[in-house]
């Protein structure tokens, strides 16, 4: 097409592998305008690095995608237990702030949801008790789970018994 004048220039990309190397080229051909016979100039440059880097990034790129879908499924199914199980289960941030509550510990406790989270955790115990679960907490984030008997404040001020499995 360039010799014949339909266009002026053209670009290919290919592969010319040896039995135990795989390059790739990158080929430009440009057509010369002069008066004269028809020319053109063809330019052959070795891309070999630069495509395996963007294979190599390509493939990153998946490897991520992959995982970053793995865990969003693993998250939902973790989330389809928490809110189905019959057990009471709150998570907190750092400050010990509820970050979530399931449907078991809102009967537990008789609080909505939206009440819960955003709620200082110590709000929940009974004074007497905050100092041993600041300290239980404390260790939670060194890493140190633990399991302790605590009483928790209930909506209608009374107060209810709960073994406490606490992990990092």
């Amino acid at each position: 097409r360039v010799l014949a004048l339909k266009t002026d220039a053209f670009e290919l990309h290919y592969p010319c592998n040896s039995e135990t190397t795989k390059r790739w080229f990158h080929m430009v051909v440009r057509g010369i305008r002069h008066p004269g016979p028809v020319a053109a100039i063809v330019m052959h440059s070795d891309r070999s690095r630069e495509y395996a880097a963007s294979i190599a990034e390509a493939r990153a790129l998946e490897n991520a995608r992959v995982q970053y879908v793995a865990r969003a499924e693993s998250d939902a199914r973790f989330q389809r237990f928490v809110e189905s199980t019959n057990e009471g289960v709150l998570t907190l941030d750092a400050s010990g702030t509820i970050t979530s509550a399931n449907p078991r510990m809102e009967t537990l406790l008789g609080h909505a949801r939206g009440v819960l989270i955003g709620q200082p955790y110590f709000d929940l115990l009974p004074s007497a008790d905050a100092f041993a679960a600041r300290t239980r907490f404390a260790r939670l984030w060194l890493g140190v789970p633990g399991v302790a008997e605590v009483q928790l404040l209930r909506a209608d001020g009374l107060l209810v018994d709960v073994l406490a499995t606490e992990s990092p």
